[in-house]
């Protein structure tokens, strides 16, 4: 059982976190959860779900969840026109969201740099010819402006990733992709039109070292 907000242990903290991920990114419509057009979810819909009551979270719980999360995942909101909280999740859905609020980018000046976390065992398959980058069962591949720890870098890439691969965002906008912002500071492309971002997008890719991985 969750404790109350300002004594929510990391566990159940990262439980939560998950939980609201999962739900606001990908299951809202399984669970029959209401989700707006612009992705926000009431927060009490959330709390009645029946794994939510055994858990006990609550909605400070939540609110602590968003005010904690070192990425900004999420954002919260109150309806005007009732009075109730509601949350979103800032980018990552695989369901579709058609008013999600995305800064379009509309020139290469506007991502001084485009990158892309990931790692070793994955490489193999990354850079055939073909295949490159795929946004996968995501409506978008997800970018960082610069590596964690960069100012302002707050998400859009894992610590622990291995590999950076920066992206020709000129190239890429020249042959019709379309880059956007989210509200985090991720920068999002879903690619051409079967959702890839080919390997002849690479600008270069090197290890955490900084060595060149051919």
């Amino acid at each position: 059982m969750a404790t109350a907000s300002n004594q929510l242990d990391k566990k159940n903290l990262v439980r939560l976190s998950k939980d609201l991920s999962r739900i606001l990114r990908h299951r809202a419509h399984d669970l029959g959860i209401n989700i707006a057009d612009d992705g926000y979810v009431y927060v009490d819909e959330l709390l009645n779900l029946p794994h939510m009551k055994r858990t006990s979270f609550t909605e400070a719980d939540i609110k602590h969840v968003v005010s904690s999360n070192d990425k900004q995942r999420f954002t919260l909101s109150t309806d005007e026109s009732n009075g109730k909280l509601k949350i979103k999740a800032n980018q990552g859905h695989s369901i579709q969201v058609k008013e999600l609020a995305l800064k379009k980018l509309m020139s290469p000046t506007d991502i001084p740099e485009c990158i892309h976390g990931t790692y070793f065992k994955n490489w193999p398959s990354i850079k055939q010819q073909v295949i490159g980058l795929h946004r996968c069962n995501r409506t978008h591949i997800h970018f960082a402006a610069g590596l964690p720890g960069d100012d302002e870098v707050i998400s859009g890439m894992r610590k622990s990733c291995q590999l950076i691969i920066y992206i020709d965002v000129e190239k890429a906008m020249s042959d019709g992709m379309e880059f956007h912002e989210s509200s985090n500071k991720v920068i999002l492309c879903a690619g051409n039109k079967d959702g890839f971002i080919e390997p002849k997008y690479f600008k270069k890719v090197i290890d955490r070292k900084g060595n060149p991985i051919s």
